[in-house]
């Protein structure tokens, strides 16, 4: 929009103007009469149609000015290209002569005005005119688009209304309906029209109605209310709005309401039960904003609260809590804000002279602030501390199931895990002859020195055993009032100055069973009024499964050490026939043929002899390394390089297998790190004896400042290390004398790949 000219002052107005002329020289002229008007043109010439088209595309002009008649264009042809572009700048016509009929027409064809060339004087006059016009011409479309999209947007909107619009006058009469939504009308509109809301309604309603629409007409305010209808088989709620119109008339619109009163009902509901369930909740709830600071509590639990409520309001987590914890909380809180993702903690406080612990779900609220909902965990913390405990207990357990511990010991350590881990204050495991029925105290934690002796003691006299019953069974048995039990048995007298004492008066019994056979029983005493749960009858019944197995895997190592042992025997008696026995007759005929060549020919007497100490020599070799097996203690004075060098050539003189041996130096070990060297060095030079067909062995040890390491290979048939294989007796063995002195045993071997062990023992 270009502002109009203030006349001839310095001041100009800008003005962009298209010419539309094919002399350059009345371009000018033009141009020199709009600046005469106070204009300061920013002008371009065209003398085509192309160059008007291109010209009118591309720039936005306040005015344009084109003579009538040139060479390139047709008569009026300006104006129609003028059109054509919607341009709304003022199209003037200039020229030097126009007859009236032609300037007629251009006016009709859409120019604004023209004027002649020898009155250019008047084109200022004729351009300000032009400008204004087409000003007001922008200014009425604009007003007509907005009156057009206003009432769109009306019609829309009343379209969309599920409103129902009522004029009455103030009588009450209905003038006009607009039933957007017909099924909202008490009756048809054809019913209503004329009548009044008392020919309508009942009269206490149409009373209410009508004493609105008075109000409304004399504060002349809207007044709005709600009311209920019953309309067919539905009551349904309105909510009305009645304004003054004019002086004796308003507008009623009226609103469907009735699913707002039916979510408003359900949600008075919901918060009643809400209520009801908030009142018997233990959990706390805090409100707090993003530094910590506590906006609300709700208290449904105080007991669980670190500082009363007075103290915590207004007050941030660090003002409450130690800084670790603080810290902590608060960074909890700002994460659940960032990520605007519910987050949740445990936590342990001391409350009073009480550890308890909890556990809290933070959830974001509004932009700064956070719900913590804190339940007190307390009891199912010490619930899984007491369920660790006891899967604890059973590992330990299970390590000490080992066959290198006495099995009295074995159970002792057996019964204390399951003391500790349960809420019995004393055990004892009972195994029982099976064909006599005997049974005698085997294992125990917890009772006073000397019961143990005396229980023995009431069994061998015939007392009745409560575990008996439990192993005649084979069914667990809870016992109560023990020492009334005992104390009325003259039987169990060697106790009774025991259980006069004690403190326990309740035992469950549980038997030992292994495979099916029973072996024993194991007995748990408790306090008064505190017998065992389910769930701690549950890892009892898990602990006597335990014992069985360590009192049926003693009884098999016991047969089979005593197999071991015999088989033991049986080699050495081999060895001793195999070898020492066979060098010995060969001394005896060595020496016999010596003693006949003596008397006939002296000089042949040397070979027999040379052959006599040879065999004297092997045989003490031989010896030498039985013995060394037999007694080991010899390694403190000989050393382990010596012990195993001894068998290395023993191994090649019996067998005939190659050996390479690397021993190094002896090692700055201790006795029994140097027994166990040898004795699994033993073990398996044997197994590749018996089992691995070998013909090359290599034995290599080296140590350093924390470890022995013994390894041996053979280039034998190997075997499947997952599977069953001869021998696996003798590498149990292996692994379990190291792994007893803190080492390790690998073994690395494929079926007809060799074997190779080695051995890590902590000097």
């Amino acid at each position: 929009m270009v502002a109009l000219p203030a006349g001839h002052g310095k001041s100009r107005t800008p003005l962009r103007v298209l010419i539309v002329e094919d002399s350059e020289d009345d371009a000018l002229l033009i141009v020199r009469e709009l600046k005469r008007g106070g204009y300061e043109p920013d002008w371009e010439r065209v003398e085509t149609p192309e160059a008007m088209q291109k010209a009118l595309a591309t720039s936005d002009w306040d005015a344009i000015v084109s003579d009538h008649q040139m060479p390139r264009f047709r008569t009026l042809e300006p104006l129609a290209i003028y059109r054509q572009s919607g341009s709304e700048a003022p199209f003037v016509v200039v020229s030097g002569t126009i007859i009236e009929g032609l300037a007629v027409e251009a006016m009709k064809a859409g120019a604004h005005d023209y004027v002649m060339k020898d009155n250019l004087p008047r084109l200022r006059a004729t351009v300000e005119r032009g400008l204004k016009e087409a000003e007001e011409r922008r200014k009425r479309r604009r007003v007509e688009e907005e009156l057009r999209a206003s009432e769109a947007e009306l019609r829309a909107l009343f379209e969309a209304m599920t409103d129902v619009i009522l004029v009455l006058d103030g009588e009450g009469r209905y003038l006009k309906i607009a039933p957007t939504n017909p099924s909202l009308l008490y009756k048809p509109p054809a019913e209503m029209l004329g009548k009044t809301v008392h020919e309508i309604f009942p009269p206490e309603q149409a009373d209410e109605f009508l004493g609105h629409i008075r109000r409304a007409l004399q504060t002349r305010q809207t007044v709005g209310f709600e009311y209920s209808l019953q309309i067919g088989p539905r009551q349904m709620w309105f909510d009305g709005t009645i304004s003054p119109m004019l002086e004796d008339k308003v507008v009623w619109v009226v609103r469907d309401i009735t699913e707002r009163k039916q979510s408003e009902e359900r949600l008075r509901a919901s918060e009643a039960e809400l209520r009801a369930v908030f009142g018997a909740m233990n959990d706390y709830i805090f409100v707090l904003d993003g530094e910590g600071q506590y906006l609300k509590t709700a208290p449904t639990n105080p007991s669980l609260l670190y500082r009363p409520p007075a103290e915590l309001v207004g007050k941030t987590l660090h003002d409450t809590f130690p800084k670790e914890q603080a810290d902590a909380f608060l960074a909890s809180i700002r994460r659940v804000l960032e990520t605007r993702r519910r987050a949740g903690i445990e936590f342990g406080l001391q409350i009073g002279d009480q550890q308890r612990w909890f556990a809290a779900t933070i959830s974001p609220m509004l932009e700064d602030s956070v719900v913590a909902v804190t339940r007190d965990i307390t009891e199912r913390a010490r619930a899984q501390e007491l369920l660790e405990e006891r899967v604890a207990a059973l590992s330990r357990v299970a390590a000490n199931l080992t066959f290198e511990r006495p099995t009295e010991e074995t159970l002792d350590a057996l019964a204390q895990s399951a003391v500790n881990a349960s809420t019995a204050i004393a055990c004892g495991v009972i195994l029982v002859d099976e064909k006599a029925e005997a049974p005698h105290l085997f294992g125990s934690y917890g009772l006073p020195e000397g019961y143990t002796a005396g229980l023995q003691a009431a069994y061998r006299t015939g007392a009745r055993s409560l575990s008996l019953e439990a192993f005649r069974t084979r069914q667990s048995l809870l016992v109560r009032d023990v020492r009334r039990f005992f104390l009325a048995n003259p039987l169990y007298a060697p106790i009774h100055r025991f259980v006069r004492h004690a403190p326990w008066d309740i035992t469950y019994n549980l038997p030992l069973v292994s495979r099916g056979r029973a072996l024993g029983a194991i007995f748990f005493c408790y306090l008064p009024e505190q017998e065992p749960g389910e769930d701690e009858k549950v890892f009892l019944g898990a602990v006597a499964d335990q014992a069985a197995v360590a009192v049926e895997n003693a009884r098999l190592f016991d047969e089979t050490r005593g197999k071991a042992v015999l088989e033991e025997r049986q080699r050495l008696a081999r060895e001793l026939h195999d070898s020492v026995s066979q060098a010995l007759y060969g001394i005896a005929l060595g020496a016999k043929a010596a003693r006949e060549w003596l008397d006939d020919d002296p000089a042949e007497v040397a070979e027999p002899l040379d052959y006599v100490l040879s065999l004297a020599e092997a045989g003490i070799t031989e010896m030498r390394a039985l013995i060394f097996e037999l007694r080991p203690e010899s390694l403190e004075s000989e050393g382990v390089v010596a012990a195993l060098e001894k068998q290395a050539a023993a191994l090649e003189a019996r067998h005939k297998i190659e050996v390479e041996a690397d021993l190094g130096d002896e090692p700055e070990a201790s006795l029994e790190a140097k027994e166990a060297v040898y004795r699994i060095a033993q073990e398996a030079l044997h197994n590749i004896v018996k089992h691995a067909r070998a013909s090359n062995v290599e034995i290599k040890m080296q140590c350093d400042h924390r470890w022995v390491t013994l390894e041996i290979s053979d280039d034998g048939i190997g075997f499947d290390a997952k599977g069953e294989f001869p021998g696996h007796l003798g590498l149990r063995s292996m692994q379990e004398r190291a792994s007893r002195l803190g080492g390790t045993l690998k073994v690395e071997t494929a079926p007809d790949k060799g074997t190779q062990i080695c051995a890590r023992i902590p000097i």
